[in-house]
């Protein structure tokens, strides 16, 4: 995972590690360093992507999916949650340069 400074901000939470793969075009978004904790609970965007809380409800990932093609479409990457009461709309200028191969898989 690289570092993400600043962070992208979703809800109360600070998203500062990230990784891209650029052949599945899925990006991974994180709070702090893994920690090797399952997520408590999860819950799906209405873009269709997967928000990770621990226990105390707070947001510890995200997992988007086609985020290149979003962007594309859109100009931004947005991520809503009408239930958790959230919705951010990041825009290209912040988040294009996080869409740079940054995983490998054999």
């Amino acid at each position: 995972m690289r570092i993400l400074s600043p962070p992208l901000v979703l809800g109360d939470a600070a998203m500062d590690r990230y990784s891209y793969y650029e052949q599945g075009d899925v990006l991974y978004l994180n709070v702090g360093p893994p920690t090797g904790v399952p997520a408590f609970d999860t819950d799906e965007s209405l873009e269709g992507d997967i928000v990770f809380f621990d226990a105390d409800g707070r947001i510890t990932g995200v997992t988007m999916i086609g985020p290149r093609f979003m962007l594309e479409r859109d100009g931004t990457l947005n991520i809503t949650l009408p239930s958790r009461g959230i919705a951010v709309r990041w825009p290209r200028a912040v988040v294009e340069p996080l869409l740079v191969e940054t995983l490998r898989y054999a």
